[in-house]
């Protein structure tokens, strides 16, 4: 959140990726499943908040476009990208 706070007063977020090898951990199914719960659940905190609705003032167009795609857009695009999986698979068990 103190991202969002920073963009709303106009300031500059730089972000610097760093390298990390650690120990090995379970990659199983579940544990994927559960790591993917949590990372949604705190994005759909955050299209709550009102520092999102604040940005959606203050962007234009494009950084909207960019903004929305990386928060709960792409949860929305891989939703739909399964169900047209799932209505093709139906559709071709049905022909």
């Amino acid at each position: 959140m103190t991202g969002f706070n920073s963009t709303l007063r106009l300031g500059n977020v730089t972000h610097h990726e760093y390298i990390q090898v650690g120990k090995g951990r379970d990659v199983g199914l579940n544990q994927i499943a559960l790591f993917e719960g949590k990372v949604a659940g705190g994005n759909g905190e955050q299209v709550l908040s009102r520092d999102i609705y604040r940005l959606g003032q203050l962007f234009d167009f494009f950084r909207m476009l960019s903004f929305y795609f990386t928060t709960v857009g792409y949860y929305v695009c891989t939703m739909m990208t399964v169900l047209t999986v799932y209505i093709f698979l139906y559709g071709r068990a049905y022909l």
